[in-house]
């Protein structure tokens, strides 16, 4: 039987399973199925913006139908270029490898190409000087008509927390391969993901005690903004931030100001500048919008301009620990922070007795 697994990433930057599914096909209509129930059985769902899966995956239209906010569909970058480059072998103008190479970098090009005008560029690239006629066919069938499902610069302009690849999943299935047997039984399948399943929420309790205790330390804290941020945000959020920090300070990139609430930052890539709204608190570049995070050039601005960013509206929920805290008190047994005498109110504590100092004769028994 086919294994969906469901997993979102929390503000600690860590992977969690939020749901297993055993189906008796892959079919679009079980997988249509398969989603109603998990909408309707968890009401979170309705805030789901993206949704990343397989190039193989059969149920991608099944995706947006049950839940209403209509998530965007995007192509695992990892799967989407293997699956190119299997095909590329088979419509390339040659057998030779090196022809087949070509192909695999011009996509590539269009993948990665952080601008339309250089994504054009590199398509038109593609169907002029490599693409034979029946590559030309594959891509219009396949991907011409899709970009906003793999091409970054579309796809990043939608908050994923920086995911474009399906890695956290392939990780753990890596582990349910060790676990799991073909030929095992089904009630016994179901026992281990269940056991499974415990110990990835014991480990998210555990992950929101330290988040709860400890902090985010820097020897280099200075300046307001990462003071603020080492309070308000996750410790994985904090060194994101400080890195771009860091980064800014080292080499400054340059900063224009066009209005009292706008500002200009060049882009560390080409000749392209991005606008900077310190009233809307945003930034137009696509590692601001895919993170929801300060990028590098809303820090440069702030530096620059001796301006306090505002964290609640500059910054995504789910970076916060307040947000982080409250999910996990919300998922956490009623039982569970109770103390001892209140769950056992009749029961005495049991105690071991220490090691004994006492003298003892040579012959006598211990």
């Amino acid at each position: 039987m086919p294994l969906f697994v469901f997993v979102v990433e929390n503000g600690a930057g860590r992977s969690h399973v939020v749901a297993y599914a055993l189906v008796a096909s892959e079919q679009q209509h079980v997988v249509t199925q398969l989603l109603d129930i998990f909408v309707q059985e968890n009401t979170a769902a309705s805030k789901t913006s993206v949704v990343v899966v397989d190039k193989d995956f059969t149920g991608i239209s099944a995706v947006r139908e049950p839940c209403p906010s209509k998530p965007a569909v995007q192509l695992c970058q990892f799967h989407a270029t293997k699956a190119f480059k299997i095909a590329a072998g088979q419509h390339a103008k040659s057998a030779s490898a090196q022809e087949r190479d070509r192909l695999v970098r011009s996509f590539n090009d269009m993948v990665c190409a952080p601008t339309s005008q250089l994504f054009e560029e590199a398509r038109a690239e593609f169907l002029r000087r490599y693409a034979s006629e029946d590559a030309h066919t594959y891509f219009d069938k396949n991907w011409a008509k899709v970009p906003e499902m793999w091409a970054r610069h579309l796809c990043d302009t939608l908050f994923t927390a920086g995911n474009n690849t399906t890695n956290c999943v392939e990780s753990h299935n890596g582990k349910l391969k060790n676990i799991l047997s073909l030929h095992e039984k089904l009630h016994d399948a179901l026992r281990s993901l269940l056991n499974i399943s415990d110990s990835m929420l014991q480990e998210a309790r555990h992950q929101a005690a330290l988040l709860q205790t400890c902090g985010f330390y820097s020897y280099n804290a200075s300046g307001d903004v990462k003071k603020m941020c080492f309070k308000e945000i996750t410790t994985y959020a904090c060194a994101l931030v400080s890195n771009a920090l860091t980064k800014v300070r080292e080499n400054p990139p340059e900063a224009r100001k066009l209005a009292a609430n706008l500002h200009s930052v060049a882009s560390a890539c080409g000749n392209t500048w991005h606008e900077v709204s310190t009233e809307k608190q945003t930034c137009s570049c696509t590692t601001f919008s895919r993170m929801g995070l300060l990028c590098h050039h809303f820090l440069a601005t702030c530096e620059k301009y001796g301006i306090m960013p505002d964290l609640k509206t500059a910054m995504k929920a789910r970076w916060f620990r307040s947000y982080q805290l409250d999910y996990m008190a919300k998922n956490t047994e009623p039982g569970s922070s109770q103390e001892p005498s209140e769950i056992c109110p009749n029961e005495e504590i049991a105690t071991m007795p220490g090691p004994s100092y006492e003298k003892k004769e040579q012959e006598s028994a211990f």
